[in-house]
């Protein structure tokens, strides 16, 4: 296994174990609100999309990636690589006045910014960005600010997705995760991956 799958997994398992150890067990809070866009039906929605299509995937760290080999992944895989992505989603219980909503002019562009911002610095995602063109159904990207910190790990990291149209689609076409994490016992660890879809 290369370094890169190794820091992969090792940074999804103990992102993923945050957030166990902070959701509510309760199973009257298990259903979801819709309050927000709906980032987990999208992400298993590209899923299904790119291992029907045969899709590839392009991966690496930091911007070096040109000199890597696309190799396709099949159901399980795509499922797995793009979990993390996942962790963006705040239509969860308790959450629907958690955040301020905003929509606003992208200066370095001609999109439009739907923006949820969290009102409480403890909620792990304190920021999502969604890019869209007119209308959110023409999305082009979505960005989240996430944090997390218990007593034995904290991280903070910039998740990114970026869509293109296909097929009348918005399909996923290249992701990233930008941040660094710490283990008490350990220094802390800078990540920088990018994932480029290849069809």
């Amino acid at each position: 296994m290369s370094h890169l799958m190794k820091f992969t997994h090792l940074f999804v398992v103990l992102n993923m174990g945050c957030l166990l150890l902070s959701c509510n067990t309760d199973p009257s809070n298990q259903q979801a609100i819709k309050a927000f866009y709906n980032i987990d039906s999208l992400i298993n929605a590209e899923v299904d999309f790119l291992s029907k299509n045969d899709a590839s995937l392009v991966k690496g760290e930091g911007n070096n990636i040109e000199d890597n080999t696309a190799r396709k992944l099949d159901l399980k895989e795509w499922k797995q690589e793009l979990e993390i992505f996942k962790s963006m989603d705040i239509n969860q219980p308790g959450l629907v006045d958690a955040y301020k909503k905003g929509i606003y002019d992208d200066k370095l562009s001609n999109l439009d910014i739907l923006r949820y911002s969290a009102l409480d610095e403890n909620l792990h995602v304190q920021e999502v960005n969604f890019y869209y063109l007119t209308s959110i159904q023409n999305l082009k990207k979505i960005t989240a600010q996430i944090n997390n910190k218990n007593t034995i790990y904290q991280s903070s990291k910039t998740l990114s997705l970026t869509f293109d149209k296909t097929k009348g689609l918005s399909v996923l076409k290249e992701y990233s995760i930008v941040g660094s994490q710490k283990l008490v016992t350990r220094d802390s660890l800078k990540i920088s991956i990018i994932g480029r879809i290849l069809q």
